[in-house]
Parts: structure tokens; sequence; C-alpha cells
């Protein structure tokens, strides 16, 4: 939907189909994204904005991103992949858009990045599933369409969601990050 945000109540969600759009052992993608949460799940649930991923069945999952508050009161970034690999990350606000990208690269060490507002704020390695899941990409949840009884919902919008093929730096994430044509 071009010139609108997608606004999300905590309960929907939005598919895109494809499998493209998932990472390989040997293809980096970089996802970009603005969001401003109005509420934020506290730990152990979590406010999804982007995965592809099957809650409970590894060999289907590619990956989730998420917000949640931890238990001292910190507004937490996940980035998991194949539902073992976590990196954690204090970033974001309630209430105020921002962008998120988070840059993912089997093929170099410690080649998952994760940015916020243009600034890298984490770096690791995740262990991604070697072969394209079949699951589509969801926005404002974190787990697949049979899984709506688990409470993983966004409460906020999301705006100008970008898939890039191939790994992003730093400068051409902080230009995204400088330049919105969202909101």
């Amino acid at each position: 939907m071009k010139g609108r945000a997608l606004k999300f109540s905590g309960k929907g969600y939005v598919t895109v189909s494809g499998d493209s759009l998932g990472v390989t052992a040997t293809t980096a993608r970089t996802y970009t994204l603005w969001v401003k949460p109005t509420a934020i799940a506290d730990e152990p649930a979590n406010s999804g904005l982007l995965s592809k991923y099957r809650h409970f069945e590894v060999e289907r999952a590619n990956f989730y991103a998420s917000l949640y508050r931890a238990s001292d009161g910190r507004l937490m970034t996940r980035l998991t992949a194949n539902g073992t690999d976590v990196i954690d990350v204090e970033a974001g606000t309630v209430g105020a858009w921002q962008h998120f990208a988070f840059v993912m690269d089997n093929q170099r060490a410690r080649g998952t990045k994760i940015y916020w507002n243009g600034r890298l704020l984490a770096r690791g390695n995740l262990n991604y599933n070697p072969t394209i899941t079949p699951e589509p990409l969801v926005m404002g949840t974190i787990f697949g369409v049979d899984d709506e009884d688990i409470d993983q919902h966004l409460n906020g919008k999301l705006d100008d969601v970008r898939v890039y093929e191939g790994a992003l730096s730093g400068k051409q994430v902080r230009h995204l990050s400088r330049h919105p044509r969202c909101r």
C-alpha cells in the first residue's frame, strides 16, 4: 500500500508471498522498515515486526525480528534464526517513528548486523536455515497464519518495508534512516 503506513492493533498481520524473500547460506539480504510502536509486549511475549518463520518447526524457519519490554523496563529488539540463535539489543522508543534495519550475510563472520536509526547496535552470527523456507514473509507478527492464538502481534505502525538482495553497507543504511519516504 503506497502512501499510508500499515496500522496494527495487536491482532492482525500482513503476508507477502514469495520464496525469494528469505536468506540462504549463499544469499545475503537486508531488511529495512520504519516502525512506530504504540505499545510493547512484556517479555516473554514479543511484538512482531517481520518474520519468515513457523513456530516449533525449525526445519521450516528462517528468521523473525521483534520488539519486547524486558523485565527491567528497557525496550529491546530481538532478531532470531531457526528458533535457537538470538541477538538481543536495547533499542527503540514507544510512540515515535524509528528506522530499523538488519543485514543477514552468512558468507561473512559476524555477518548479522542490527541498525536502529542508522546506528549499528549489534553484530553477530546467526545460523540460518541453508534453504529457503516456504513460509511467507509476515509483517506485524512473528509466527505464520496458523499461529493466531499466540499473542505476538504488533501494536503500532509499519511503513516503507524493504527487502534488498545483498548486504547494504552501514553508509547505505544511514542514508535510508535519514531520508524517509514514509509516515
